[in-house]
């Protein structure tokens, strides 16, 4: 288990460095590149994730609710990333700008903040999610989802600077790293799981001694039970 969730955290850094990357050049391609634009898609992606952790660290009966299936929630990433990158492609259409006009500051603003919404808010729900999902294996300190996630940033930068770098179409590097991300998932979801239950014992093997038909939820009281009976049946037994 501690593998698979380490290796699950791994494929989280690439994914989200990968994803960035690509994302970032239609958003220059769309928003023409200059220095402001380049600011404000930085800006707005860190605001993003800063209130998507927020909301984890305020609302703690919705980070209660989401972490028994963090596993599934990873997958949110590959919608998040197909909505996102039709936003930054449609969004001249949507500001109801021409390709060949100047886009003013406050429509940089507004759009990125809006085009830049789903795949950085669900990183900052995601974040503190996960390193309260490492802390419960035994074994991995919260410090280890850090050091596990920069490693699978640095080699998703290197990943895709080679592929680009290899003239490899953006939409075939986007299938990649869903790939990369959806494979962890299902080996964590399969591991996470365990063996089957056992009918009779609840997923765990019948003690010596425990009678046939008393599950393990109850056999503290049938103990009791049986202790209560025997003292009775001594203190009526002749001496």
């Amino acid at each position: 288990m501690r593998f698979a969730r380490g290796l699950l955290i791994v494929a989280y850094g690439l994914f989200t460095i990968a994803a960035q990357t690509l994302l970032f050049r239609e958003f220059v391609a769309a928003f023409e590149g200059n220095d402001i634009s380049v600011g404000v898609f930085f800006g707005s992606w860190f605001l993003w994730v800063g209130l998507g952790a927020m909301l984890v660290r305020r609302w703690g009966r919705l980070a209660q609710a989401l972490l028994p299936h963090v596993e599934l929630l990873f997958l949110t990433y590959i919608p998040a990333l197909a909505i996102q990158l039709l936003l930054i492609v449609q969004v001249r259409e949507l500001a109801g700008v021409a390709s060949y006009d100047l886009m003013t500051v406050q429509a940089i603003i507004f759009w990125s903040l809006v085009v830049n919404a789903p795949v950085s808010l669900v990183t900052g729900l995601l974040f503190p999610l996960a390193c309260r999902w490492i802390e419960q294996t035994q074994g991995l300190p919260v410090s280890r989802v850090y050091i596990l996630e920069a490693a699978g940033s640095f080699l998703g930068g290197i990943a895709v600077t080679v592929l680009l770098a290899l003239h490899v179409d953006a939409m075939r590097i986007l299938f990649f790293i869903a790939m990369v991300l959806s494979l962890p998932i299902l080996v964590s979801t399969c591991v996470g799981a365990g063996p089957c239950a056992c009918p009779d014992g609840g997923g765990q093997p019948r003690g010596r001694g425990q009678p046939q038909g008393v599950a393990p939820t109850h056999r503290s009281q049938f103990d009791t039970s049986m202790k209560s009976a025997q003292s009775f049946d001594s203190a009526q037994s002749p001496p």
